[in-house]
């Protein structure tokens, strides 16, 4: 029963009202913290990147009928100080009872900004160094942009996105700090196994959902699946005007050496610099 309200309100948010999802989730943290030991850790995590679309592939995957998904999607433990301090009983009370479920499940989080944090990889590598490592990638001119419009929507940015960007040394805002992957995943790649990453693009992603979905229930090894094509809707989707073509070559510029480097290194070519998403 718990798997099928978890699910349901993640697939559908805009059905439940938000105090009932917050007293709902304090409930069953608080409840969890009781019987942390009862709780399997995650089999997988959603590092990132952020604004690269890891909130509808989330979504989508944990509507496979032998995932149970934690009380929480970004449950932020590893990059957030008064999260880690408190211990690991917390982050397992985030996660479902193995008793609470019938046969066996796989379960899991998906906090995207996990993979730009340096200190993240060692502590999850303490806590879960079995797990398996899910990154969606995205072109990171358009991911720069999509921050922008996010915190824009948030209120926490003000000012024009080119200025942003000259500023962003002397600010917090990383529009181009996030994009650049390679260093990333070089930090990550040099404490966990290769094989337990799997690194999908999000314009293949956002081409064909259930291609990219079908990878990600593979490299889990979860049973074959037939998910509803209704199922592929967008999730934190939003609609703003588009930028400058003299910003976003400005961009395209700027991460172009980065870009090379991550093909490189991953030796996967996400072809940036002729195909362009919004």
């Amino acid at each position: 029963m718990v798997r099928k309200i978890i699910k349901h309100a993640v697939a559908h948010p805009d059905k439940i009202p938000l105090s009932v999802k917050q007293t709902a989730r304090k409930f069953l943290i608080l409840t969890g913290r009781l019987t942390y030991y009862l709780r399997p850790l995650p089999n997988f995590i959603l590092i990132g990147a952020q604004k690269s679309g890891t909130t509808s592939l989330y979504s989508y995957l944990i509507q496979h009928p032998r995932i149970t998904p934690g009380y929480k999607k970004e449950v932020h433990f590893f990059d957030n100080p008064g999260h880690f301090r408190k211990g690991m009983p917390w982050y397992r009370a985030h996660f479902p009872a193995a008793f609470t479920q019938p046969g066996s499940f796989v379960t899991g989080e998906a906090t995207p900004s996990y993979l730009c944090h340096p200190q993240v990889p060692e502590r999850m590598y303490e806590a879960v160094p079995g797990v398996k490592l899910i990154v969606l990638l995205r072109n990171p001119v358009d991911r720069a942009y999509s921050q922008y419009h996010h915190r824009i929507r948030h209120g926490t940015e003000t000012l024009p996105f080119e200025l942003a960007l000259k500023k962003e040394e002397h600010r917090f805002s990383s529009y181009l700090a996030r994009g650049m992957y390679a260093d990333q995943l070089q930090r990550w790649m040099s404490i966990f196994l290769r094989e337990q990453f799997l690194i999908l693009s999000t314009e293949d992603f956002f081409r064909n959902p259930r291609k990219t979905l079908l990878k990600v229930t593979a490299f889990l090894e979860l049973p074959d699946w037939h998910p509803d094509p209704k199922m592929f809707k967008k999730y934190n989707s939003s609609h703003y005007s588009d930028m400058k073509p003299e910003t976003r070559k400005y961009l395209a510029d700027y991460f172009a050496p980065h870009n090379e480097k991550l093909y490189r290194y991953l030796g996967m070519d996400f072809k940036w610099e002729t195909e362009f998403f919004e």
